[in-house]
């Protein structure tokens, strides 16, 4: 792999930052078990290992910042617009999703298979990525008045659940192409939430 910038080029604080969480994001899709090393992180990176504890304190604390980095950068990218359909932003937000997923595909992997089952806090990290979503979701699909519904909570928890399931088999085997995948999860996110919205007596 090549290195990234060498240490003697001097970059502000935000910038190292973000290079090092690059390198530990294309690390951890060549380590299907997750490990990464601090020297090996500091190799690829072109800087001392010293400069990485002193950014993220240890490699546990590096892994957890790595992927709650990428996700956040992930969900910012597909969170829905409260003011605008659904049905209308789906199809750009669904090929950002997939082109991620398709460029960075044994990293999410890595995360999904390894680092989610056995590591706590790298499953609590993803748990509330996905709870924020879920949330926006609510707050786009219902607007009151009053809570919304139990139906309409546990079809958006369920479609959030499918559709990760639905693009990890596909990264697994993808026997589709990207666009008939997009299309399938947006079809069918849509029937369930559609049969999941108050019935108006």
């Amino acid at each position: 792999m090549p290195k990234c910038s060498p240490s003697h080029i001097r970059l502000n604080t935000c910038d190292r930052r973000a290079q090092l969480l690059q390198v530990g994001r294309d690390l951890l899709g060549e380590r299907p078990d997750g490990e990464l090393r601090i020297a090996d992180i500091a190799e690829a990176a072109g800087v001392s290992a010293g400069l990485i504890y002193q950014y993220f304190g240890n490699r546990h604390a590096f892994v957890e910042e790595v992927v709650r980095h990428e996700l956040q950068a992930l969900f910012d990218a597909v969170a829905p617009d409260p003011t605008t359909p659904l049905e209308t932003q789906m199809p750009e937000k669904g090929e950002r999703v997939l082109d991620y997923l398709e460029t960075h595909r044994n990293a999410v992997l890595t995360v999904h298979w390894a680092l989610a089952r056995t590591d706590p806090a790298v499953h609590a990290i993803i748990k509330a990525a996905h709870h924020r979503l879920q949330g926006q979701l609510l707050a786009t699909l219902w607007a009151g008045p009053g809570p919304a519904p139990g139906q309409l909570r546990l079809a958006i928890a369920g479609c959030d659940a499918y559709v990760t399931e639905l693009c990890v088999r596909w990264m697994e085997d993808p026997v589709i192409d990207k666009t008939e995948l997009r299309d399938l999860c947006i079809r069918s996110v849509l029937a369930i939430f559609a049969s999941a919205q108050p019935v108006s007596p």
